[in-house]
């Protein structure tokens, strides 16, 4: 499978990643979120699991990473071609890049519609940076909550990789993380981690 070329050149490349570590990273993420914290808590509850299975994950156990995936499905779509994930497709090989940044003009969200409140913030071009840019001259519900993840970044507060998939046209296109990544085009952050997948089939996505 071919790579393609990236418009920006300084992006650190880690190393191959596993689906599982992809799908940890994404349920680490939102958990704990205002918005998905009880849908995750209702999902557990169907699986009979608990939060353990995230906050002290064993990616060496296969019945846990199937209960992750599975947590990921009923939450967001994921491997049952809905919500979230509708038309994603399944041949998607993952792996870990640092992005600095100068990268992130390389982000781009996916496309949720001009009424989401991000997409107006980028005024329509979708790219992150421009939603970072416009953060204090565009007022959307979603502000507070990328001020208050500028603030805990400033504070060196811990967060997840985000998640984000070549576009196949020399870009990237956000998955997980709109929040975290505006904020940390706000900020400059010098270093984000990222899982990044590639897909022949990415243009199948429904949000691409």
């Amino acid at each position: 499978m071919a790579r393609m070329v990236y418009r920006a050149g300084a992006m650190k490349e880690l190393g191959p990643a596993t689906e599982q570590e992809m799908v940890l990273a994404f349920l680490q993420a939102e958990i704990d979120s205002p918005r998905w914290s009880a849908c995750y808590a209702a999902g557990l509850r169907r699986l009979g699991a608990t939060r353990v299975l995230i906050d002290a994950a064993n990616l060496g156990t296969e019945q846990e990473n199937q209960s992750r995936i599975a947590l990921l499905g009923l939450v967001r779509g994921y491997r049952v071609d809905t919500l979230l994930f509708a038309g994603f497709p399944s041949n998607v090989v993952w792996r870990r890049v640092v992005l600095n940044t100068t990268d992130f003009g390389l982000l781009r969200f996916a496309n949720l519609g001009p009424a989401n409140s991000f997409i107006r913030l980028s005024r329509d071009t979708r790219r992150v940076v421009d939603a970072a840019a416009n953060l204090t001259s565009i007022n959307t519900p979603e502000n507070a909550g990328i001020l208050a993840v500028v603030a805990a970044i400033r504070a060196c507060a811990p967060h997840p990789p985000l998640i984000a998939a070549e576009s196949g046209g020399g870009d990237l296109l956000l998955i997980e993380g709109y929040t975290r990544a505006t904020a940390h085009a706000y900020v400059g952050t010098p270093a984000v981690e990222f899982y990044v997948g590639i897909s022949p089939d990415i243009r199948d996505w429904r949000l691409y």
